[in-house]
């Protein structure tokens, strides 16, 4: 199970960095959700959730930032 090493508190999203190596980019409302704090050793099915969850949300930031430059169409972002 990894453990959390450190929680760092970003403009859009907080950084969960475990000790495995992996960092986890998540919205803020994940942190209660979740209930995440230092040290706490993740299980597999909590880690498994929060993996889908930062990967939703990246997939959310990108989208956003290539939007806010042009319109762009659903085809050009697919």
């Amino acid at each position: 199970m990894p453990i959390i090493e450190k929680i760092i508190y970003r403009e859009r999203h907080i950084s969960i960095d475990c000790d495995d190596g992996e960092t986890f980019r998540l919205p803020y409302s994940a942190l209660q959700g979740f209930k995440l704090e230092k040290g706490k050793a993740i299980e597999s099915l909590e880690y498994r959730q929060i993996r889908e969850e930062s990967e939703k949300f990246q997939c959310r930031e990108k989208s956003y930032s290539y939007l806010s430059v042009r319109a762009r169409s659903t085809f050009e972002i697919l």
